[in-house]
């Protein structure tokens, strides 16, 4: 049997539903991995977007570079993954050589002067950084 969910944006929550409803209203799929609810557009990650990219680079990459999207605050995570979202594959590749090459903790666009160029949050980092 599957279950269908509705998302209410005002609560932040998942609702059920009946399919009827959903009906024409949404062209999204909703799945569910372990315990987490996934929800193509809504609560995607930029581990998400990259995890297709990942075969390119070795294991010790693949972590250090999960290790430190994981460490970035939510406002810099939103606004790497709206980067990465309009790059095209050479750019992403960049920005993932890059961040492997970091041994110490640095926003994505200190480290990438295209990301630094294209950063929706750059404004909001300068500020803290001057704090």
């Amino acid at each position: 049997m599957h279950r269908y969910f509705k998302y209410d944006k005002k609560n932040k929550k998942l609702q059920p539903t009946n399919p009827e409803d959903l009906k024409n209203k949404i062209n999204l799929y909703t799945y569910i991995i372990g315990d987490n609810f996934k929800i193509p557009g809504i609560n995607d990650s930029p581990l998400d977007f990259l995890d297709t990219y990942f075969k390119y680079l070795s294991d010790a990459e693949v972590f250090m570079i999960k290790d430190y999207i994981e460490e970035l605050d939510s406002t810099c995570q939103d606004s790497l993954l709206t980067y990465l979202k309009h790059c095209n594959h050479k750019q992403i590749m960049k920005l993932l050589e890059d961040i492997s090459q970091v041994f110490d903790y640095s926003y994505p666009c200190d480290i990438n002067p295209n990301f630094a160029k294209n950063c929706t949050n750059r404004s909001i980092c300068l500020e803290k950084k001057l704090r």
